[in-house]
């Protein structure tokens, strides 16, 4: 699957109005606590700059464990303020899968590197693309800050060079368009947050 995928900040002031505003427009949104734990790799001829992430998502209230889900994300271009990323995912049955899997990729030289903590609204949009929607909050040095971030996720297999460029100036189109209905299209951040939180990658 590939995505791309925007974010932008949402004041403090303003995080309420604009759930009560993506709720009247998306429907009621699925409360998750996301807590991501992520490993560093031995750089290769490749990438000098593997990761992957380990996402604990936590639902339901009280919140209860949901689901466990390894991920890794290859950046392929970035177009202007917009990520566009091949994903590989897949999920882990329980705790027991989870330490299998990591203690695998420490023989593969994986080390920890740093966790981050999400909790988001989901709201889903399914037009061309299907659209995730989520109001975050996650903890940046100290201070809680809001975000809306927005991907859509498509499959290439079956596309043109030609025609993933015109879904991807879609997707732009989207994104741009919700970020000025609520206006913060000019509160667009370009920064992971990693970079966000101050976290440089291991040497080596």
């Amino acid at each position: 699957m590939k995505e791309v995928e925007k974010k932008a900040r949402v004041p403090q002031h303003r995080y309420e109005e604009i759930k009560r505003r993506m709720t009247e427009i998306y429907g009621l949104p699925e409360h998750i606590v996301a807590e991501d734990t992520y490993y560093a790799m031995p750089p290769t001829a490749k990438e000098n700059k593997n990761r992957f992430r380990i996402r604990k998502n936590y639902g339901g209230d009280p919140l209860q464990l949901q689901s466990i889900v390894a991920n890794a994300k290859r950046k392929q271009t970035v177009l202007g303020n917009l990520e566009n990323n091949v994903e590989h995912e897949f999920e882990l049955r329980d705790e027991a899968d989870l330490r299998s899997f990591v203690e695998m990729m420490e023989d593969f030289g994986a080390k920890p590197w740093y966790t981050k903590h999400k909790d988001k609204w989901l709201f889903v949009h399914k037009g061309e693309v299907e659209y995730h929607l989520e109001l975050c909050t996650v903890p940046i040095q100290g201070h809680d800050e809001h975000f809306l971030e927005i991907e859509g996720v498509y499959s290439a297999d079956t596309l043109s060079a030609i025609e993933e460029a015109a879904l991807q100036q879609l997707i732009d189109r989207f994104i741009t368009g919700i970020f000025e209905q609520f206006g913060i299209e000019k509160d667009v951040e370009t920064r992971p947050y990693r970079k966000l939180m101050g976290v440089e990658y291991p040497q080596w």
